[in-house]
């Protein structure tokens, strides 16, 4: 008889536990989603993304957009190519940027200009491309999945989004504004954050991580800006791609 229950008492924990993993793998629920996502960017030997900062009113907002390749083992590399965006110029190519380590190179799109050490000359108040060289945080699996919970749900006709508006205080969404967008500390203590969104968007069909997006309004004196910031996933990869030394890098002491 207690051979039967101990049985019994197994039989309910193994099938719970499949009852578990099913609901977690075989449903589309947010928790599966967000595992699976970060554990694709953790284990990516080759990243390509594209990406689009604004700021500005309106019409008249002025930013940045480009794409970059990142290769994960060390060193870790990446090439960027920056392209500058407004509505009165056709978004001219401004400057590349390697790094590869702790190193960064850039070169400005004029020919007799060589590859340089050291970060290019960007707003303050911008989108720093240079934090593509860092690599990912390790984050908790208890804490990816208490920030999953309290993300609203909405659907559009290709892709699932989840967002929050009031997860994070002011003070703590500056904070990320200076570590995910290299935006300068200072520059970031003297916003007046009035509202912000972030989002996470999956493609309906194939449930694929494509893209986060932030987007905040801030109030410097009596002017009121709109910031907008895209980083959009083309793919993710388990094999390395070769990222080609600039010419010229390999000189530069």
């Amino acid at each position: 008889m207690k051979g039967k229950v101990i049985l019994w008492v197994v039989g309910v924990i193994v099938l719970l536990g499949l009852v578990a993993v099913g609901a977690f793998y075989l449903t589309d629920n947010r928790y599966r989603l967000a595992y699976d996502s970060y554990r694709d960017v953790q284990e990516a030997i080759t990243m390509d993304l594209s990406f689009e900062s604004r700021i500005g009113q309106d019409r008249a907002s002025v930013g940045i957009r480009g794409n970059t390749v990142i290769t994960t083992p060390e060193p870790r590399q990446s090439l960027t190519g920056v392209y500058l965006q407004s509505n009165l110029l056709n978004d001219p190519r401004i400057f590349d940027l390697y790094t590869s380590g702790d190193e960064v190179y850039h070169h400005y799109n004029l020919p007799f200009l060589p590859w340089q050490k050291g970060m290019p000359l960007l707003q303050e108040d911008g989108f720093n491309p240079v934090v593509f060289a860092k690599p990912i945080e390790n984050v908790g699996l208890w804490d990816l999945f208490k920030f999953s919970y309290v993300l609203e749900k909405q659907e559009t006709e290709f892709t699932l989004d989840f967002y929050t508006t009031d997860y994070f205080t002011n003070e703590e969404f500056k904070g990320i504004l200076t570590k995910s967008l290299g935006i300068d500390a200072d520059q970031v203590e003297n916003y007046e954050i009035r509202d912000y969104e972030i989002k996470f968007s999956f493609a309906r069909e194939s449930n694929e991580f494509k893209a986060v997006t932030l987007t905040f309004t801030q109030q410097v004196n009596e002017l009121i800006l709109d910031s907008y910031f895209t980083l959009k996933i083309n793919e993710l990869t388990d094999e390395l791609r070769t990222i080609v030394v600039p010419n010229g890098v390999e000189n530069i002491k």
